[in-house]
């Protein structure tokens, strides 16, 4: 028979992890900010380039993007 300790710790890792994942997918999904999980390049959250006077100009974005 497993220790009666052991089983109580696992059962609350268990439990845990579950509500972790849980609140993961339903919380985050929600606010639709994928960036925080996977921070690739693909999925990161996506804003509005700024307006204003420090807007990048069409050149800098392309030299920007080459270098990344």
């Amino acid at each position: 028979m497993a220790n009666p300790l052991f089983t109580l710790a696992f059962d609350l890792f268990v439990i845990t992890s579950a509500a972790i994942l849980l609140y993961a997918v339903l919380v985050e999904h929600r606010r639709g900010q994928r960036g925080v999980v996977m921070s690739g390049r693909r999925f990161r959250a996506r804003r509005p380039a700024p307006a204003g006077p420090n807007a990048m100009t069409s050149a800098e974005r392309a030299r920007r993007k080459l270098a990344a």
